[in-house]
């Protein structure tokens, strides 16, 4: 992971980065042992990276989607039947939460009509990886 930061920040000082573990379990392992057990430790290991990388530079965050989603509190509300796969409601809760807290501070320094017109001028539109997969 610092590797990476270092070599990111020597092509862009100015990057920003933004770190999450993904809430979907590992269907196999190699390992010798059940799948639920590597699944759990691969988690808390990816998590102990990404809490340790936000601690060290400023210039990166964490973003709790494993915990919004595998949260006790939710009662596994976001996941589907299978148990593994991750709901439209729980994606559209994360993506509306993250939106929030990460992109409205960006935003409100932002002209009101800037985004719009860079779009327009542009032919782009801007849009989330989930949907634009979604289009796949």
């Amino acid at each position: 992971m610092e590797q990476a930061l270092q070599h990111l920040w020597s092509l862009n000082p100015r990057a920003r980065v933004i770190l999450t573990v993904s809430p979907v379990p590992l269907a196999a392992t190699y390992e010798a042992q059940h799948v639920l057990v590597s699944t759990t430790y691969s988690k808390a290991v990816l998590r102990v990276v990404a809490d340790a990388a936000a601690r060290r530079h400023a210039a990166v965050d964490y973003f709790p989607s494993f915990e919004i989603i595998t949260g006790a509190f939710n009662r596994g509300a976001y996941y589907a039947d299978d148990l593994r796969e991750v709901t439209s409601t729980g994606v559209g809760h994360v993506m509306r939460l993250f939106m929030k807290h990460n992109t409205a501070p960006l935003l409100a320094a932002v002209p009101a009509n800037a985004v719009a017109d860079r779009e327009m001028q542009e032919g782009q539109k801007i849009i989330c990886e989930e949907a634009l997969l979604a289009e796949v």
